[in-house]
Protein backbone atom coordinates (compact mmCIF):
# COMPACT_ATOMS: atom_id res chain seq x y z
CA UNK A 1 0.00 0.00 0.00
CA UNK A 2 1.15 3.55 -0.79
CA UNK A 3 -0.11 7.04 0.14
CA UNK A 4 -0.18 10.35 -1.80
CA UNK A 5 1.71 12.12 1.02
CA UNK A 6 4.44 9.49 1.28
CA UNK A 7 7.29 9.25 -1.21
CA UNK A 8 6.50 6.39 -3.61
CA UNK A 9 8.47 3.16 -3.62
CA UNK A 10 11.31 3.50 -6.13
CA UNK A 11 14.05 1.41 -7.66
CA UNK A 12 16.66 2.75 -5.22
CA UNK A 13 14.73 1.45 -2.22
CA UNK A 14 14.21 -1.96 -3.80
CA UNK A 15 17.88 -2.29 -4.76
CA UNK A 16 18.93 -1.24 -1.26
CA UNK A 17 16.56 -3.67 0.46
CA UNK A 18 17.71 -6.55 -1.74
CA UNK A 19 21.47 -5.90 -1.69
CA UNK A 20 22.15 -4.94 1.94
CA UNK A 21 24.08 -7.71 3.68
CA UNK A 22 21.73 -8.12 6.64
CA UNK A 23 21.90 -11.90 7.00
CA UNK A 24 23.70 -11.93 10.36
CA UNK A 25 21.81 -9.05 11.98
CA UNK A 26 19.40 -9.58 14.86
CA UNK A 27 18.43 -5.90 15.11
CA UNK A 28 17.95 -3.58 12.12
CA UNK A 29 17.11 0.13 11.97
CA UNK A 30 15.46 1.40 8.78
CA UNK A 31 15.94 5.18 8.67
CA UNK A 32 13.37 7.15 6.68
CA UNK A 33 11.20 4.07 6.35
CA UNK A 34 8.54 5.70 4.16
CA UNK A 35 6.00 3.03 3.22
CA UNK A 36 8.13 0.44 5.04
CA UNK A 37 9.19 -1.41 1.89
CA UNK A 38 12.90 -1.73 2.83
CA UNK A 39 12.04 -2.95 6.33
CA UNK A 40 9.63 -5.51 4.86
CA UNK A 41 12.27 -6.73 2.42
CA UNK A 42 14.75 -7.10 5.29
CA UNK A 43 12.17 -9.06 7.29
CA UNK A 44 11.62 -11.38 4.32
CA UNK A 45 15.36 -11.95 3.89
CA UNK A 46 16.24 -12.37 7.57
CA UNK A 47 13.87 -14.50 9.65
CA UNK A 48 15.44 -13.70 13.03
CA UNK A 49 15.90 -9.92 12.94
CA UNK A 50 13.76 -7.41 14.81
CA UNK A 51 13.34 -4.33 12.62
CA UNK A 52 12.49 -0.78 13.66
CA UNK A 53 11.45 1.75 11.03
CA UNK A 54 11.69 5.46 11.87
CA UNK A 55 10.42 8.46 9.92
CA UNK A 56 9.78 12.12 10.73
CA UNK A 57 6.73 12.18 8.41
CA UNK A 58 3.69 11.03 10.39
CA UNK A 59 1.91 9.99 7.18
CA UNK A 60 4.81 7.63 6.51
CA UNK A 61 4.59 6.17 9.99
CA UNK A 62 0.85 5.58 9.65
CA UNK A 63 1.35 3.89 6.29
CA UNK A 64 4.35 1.79 7.36
CA UNK A 65 2.54 0.71 10.54
CA UNK A 66 -0.41 -0.44 8.44
CA UNK A 67 1.83 -2.27 5.98
CA UNK A 68 3.74 -3.91 8.83
CA UNK A 69 0.57 -5.07 10.60
CA UNK A 70 -0.79 -6.54 7.34
CA UNK A 71 2.38 -8.56 6.73
CA UNK A 72 3.30 -12.04 7.93
CA UNK A 73 6.35 -10.46 9.63
CA UNK A 74 4.29 -8.16 11.87
CA UNK A 75 5.65 -9.62 15.12
CA UNK A 76 9.19 -8.51 14.16
CA UNK A 77 8.40 -5.06 12.74
CA UNK A 78 7.68 -1.78 14.50
CA UNK A 79 7.62 1.89 13.54
CA UNK A 80 8.19 5.21 15.32
CA UNK A 81 7.47 8.80 14.34
CA UNK A 82 10.69 10.67 15.11
CA UNK A 83 13.43 12.83 13.66
CA UNK A 84 16.55 10.74 14.07
CA UNK A 85 18.80 13.81 14.21
CA UNK A 86 16.76 15.56 16.91
CA UNK A 87 15.23 12.76 18.97
CA UNK A 88 16.86 10.22 21.25
CA UNK A 89 16.74 6.43 21.07
CA UNK A 90 17.95 5.63 24.59
CA UNK A 91 19.92 2.44 25.19
CA UNK A 92 19.28 1.14 21.65
CA UNK A 93 22.02 -0.33 19.47
CA UNK A 94 21.59 -2.00 16.09
CA UNK A 95 23.50 -4.68 14.17
CA UNK A 96 22.55 -3.05 10.89
CA UNK A 97 21.35 0.43 9.94
CA UNK A 98 19.88 0.82 6.47
CA UNK A 99 19.05 4.13 4.85
CA UNK A 100 18.06 5.66 1.51
CA UNK A 101 19.18 9.15 2.61
CA UNK A 102 17.93 12.55 1.41
CA UNK A 103 20.92 12.99 -0.83
CA UNK A 104 19.91 15.67 -3.36
CA UNK A 105 21.76 18.43 -1.55
CA UNK A 106 21.89 20.89 -4.43
CA UNK A 107 18.73 20.05 -6.34
CA UNK A 108 15.59 22.17 -6.68
CA UNK A 109 13.44 21.92 -3.58
CA UNK A 110 10.02 20.35 -4.09
CA UNK A 111 7.08 22.63 -3.31
CA UNK A 112 5.61 19.70 -1.42
CA UNK A 113 7.13 19.82 2.09
CA UNK A 114 7.14 16.09 2.79
CA UNK A 115 8.84 15.34 -0.54
CA UNK A 116 11.38 18.11 -0.02
CA UNK A 117 12.21 16.68 3.38
CA UNK A 118 12.54 13.17 1.97
CA UNK A 119 14.75 14.04 -1.01
CA UNK A 120 16.90 16.98 0.07
CA UNK A 121 19.44 17.32 2.84
CA UNK A 122 18.80 21.03 3.57
CA UNK A 123 20.42 21.68 6.94
CA UNK A 124 20.47 18.00 7.94
CA UNK A 125 23.62 16.94 6.10
CA UNK A 126 25.03 13.51 5.44
CA UNK A 127 27.74 14.11 8.04
CA UNK A 128 25.15 14.50 10.80
CA UNK A 129 23.40 11.31 9.76
CA UNK A 130 26.69 9.40 9.85
CA UNK A 131 27.48 10.71 13.33
CA UNK A 132 24.08 9.56 14.57
CA UNK A 133 24.39 6.19 12.87
CA UNK A 134 27.82 5.64 14.44
CA UNK A 135 26.39 6.20 17.90
CA UNK A 136 23.55 3.70 17.30
CA UNK A 137 25.71 0.93 15.83
CA UNK A 138 27.00 -2.12 17.70
CA UNK A 139 30.77 -2.61 17.55
CA UNK A 140 30.44 -5.25 14.83
CA UNK A 141 27.45 -3.63 13.11
CA UNK A 142 27.12 -2.31 9.56
CA UNK A 143 25.51 0.67 7.85
CA UNK A 144 24.22 0.38 4.28
CA UNK A 145 23.13 3.34 2.16
CA UNK A 146 22.41 4.03 -1.49
CA UNK A 147 23.79 7.29 -2.89
CA UNK A 148 24.53 8.93 -6.23
CA UNK A 149 27.82 7.58 -7.52
CA UNK A 150 29.35 11.06 -7.50
CA UNK A 151 28.93 11.30 -3.73
CA UNK A 152 30.84 8.10 -2.92
CA UNK A 153 34.17 9.79 -2.16
CA UNK A 154 32.51 12.52 -0.12
CA UNK A 155 30.62 9.92 1.91
CA UNK A 156 33.74 7.79 2.46
CA UNK A 157 35.72 10.81 3.69
CA UNK A 158 32.92 11.94 6.04
CA UNK A 159 32.61 8.38 7.34
CA UNK A 160 36.32 8.08 8.14
CA UNK A 161 36.11 11.21 10.28
CA UNK A 162 33.49 9.28 12.30
CA UNK A 163 35.71 6.17 12.40
CA UNK A 164 33.53 4.37 9.88
CA UNK A 165 35.11 2.56 6.94
CA UNK A 166 33.81 1.19 3.64
CA UNK A 167 33.50 -2.61 3.86
CA UNK A 168 31.53 -3.11 0.61
CA UNK A 169 30.88 -1.04 -2.52
CA UNK A 170 28.36 -1.99 -5.20
CA UNK A 171 28.40 0.23 -8.28
CA UNK A 172 24.93 0.34 -9.88
CA UNK A 173 24.92 0.78 -13.64
CA UNK A 174 21.62 1.59 -15.41
CA UNK A 175 22.89 -0.36 -18.47
CA UNK A 176 26.08 -2.36 -19.03
CA UNK A 177 27.44 0.28 -21.44
CA UNK A 178 26.72 3.20 -19.09
CA UNK A 179 28.83 4.38 -16.13
CA UNK A 180 27.44 3.76 -12.63
CA UNK A 181 24.96 6.37 -11.38
CA UNK A 182 24.33 4.90 -7.93
CA UNK A 183 26.50 3.32 -5.25
CA UNK A 184 25.44 0.99 -2.47
CA UNK A 185 27.98 1.61 0.27
CA UNK A 186 28.40 -0.49 3.41
CA UNK A 187 30.26 1.02 6.37
CA UNK A 188 31.69 -0.64 9.46
CA UNK A 189 33.60 0.46 12.56
CA UNK A 190 36.56 -1.76 11.69
CA UNK A 191 38.95 -0.79 8.89
CA UNK A 192 39.05 -3.74 6.51
CA UNK A 193 39.55 -4.37 2.81
CA UNK A 194 36.29 -3.56 1.07
CA UNK A 195 34.46 -5.94 -1.28
CA UNK A 196 33.74 -4.16 -4.56
CA UNK A 197 31.59 -5.16 -7.54
CA UNK A 198 29.32 -3.88 -10.31
CA UNK A 199 25.59 -4.42 -10.68
CA UNK A 200 23.66 -3.76 -13.91
CA UNK A 201 20.00 -2.84 -13.58
CA UNK A 202 18.56 -2.95 -17.11
CA UNK A 203 19.19 -5.09 -20.17
CA UNK A 204 17.27 -2.62 -22.36
CA UNK A 205 14.59 0.03 -21.90
CA UNK A 206 11.88 -1.35 -19.55
CA UNK A 207 13.59 -4.77 -19.36
CA UNK A 208 15.53 -5.72 -16.25
CA UNK A 209 18.87 -7.44 -16.60
CA UNK A 210 19.17 -11.10 -15.63
CA UNK A 211 21.17 -9.96 -12.61
CA UNK A 212 18.40 -7.61 -11.44
CA UNK A 213 15.63 -10.11 -12.22
CA UNK A 214 17.33 -12.75 -10.08
CA UNK A 215 17.83 -10.23 -7.26
CA UNK A 216 14.32 -8.77 -7.23
CA UNK A 217 12.19 -11.79 -8.18
CA UNK A 218 11.59 -12.86 -4.55
CA UNK A 219 9.96 -9.47 -3.81
CA UNK A 220 7.92 -8.73 -6.96
CA UNK A 221 4.60 -10.37 -7.84
CA UNK A 222 5.36 -10.03 -11.57
CA UNK A 223 8.72 -9.63 -13.32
Amino acid sequence: MQHPKVFKVGTDACILGALARIGEATSILDVGTGSGVVALMCAQRNSKAKILGVDSNHFSVELATKNFSDSIFSDRLSCRNLDLLADVLPHLKFDHIICNPPFFANGIQSINNHKAQARHESENGLSRFLAKFQSLLTNTGKITMILPQNRMQECAEMAQIRQLFASALIHIRPFSHRPPNRIVIELAKSNQKSVERDFTLYQSEQLLSKQATYLLEPFYLHL
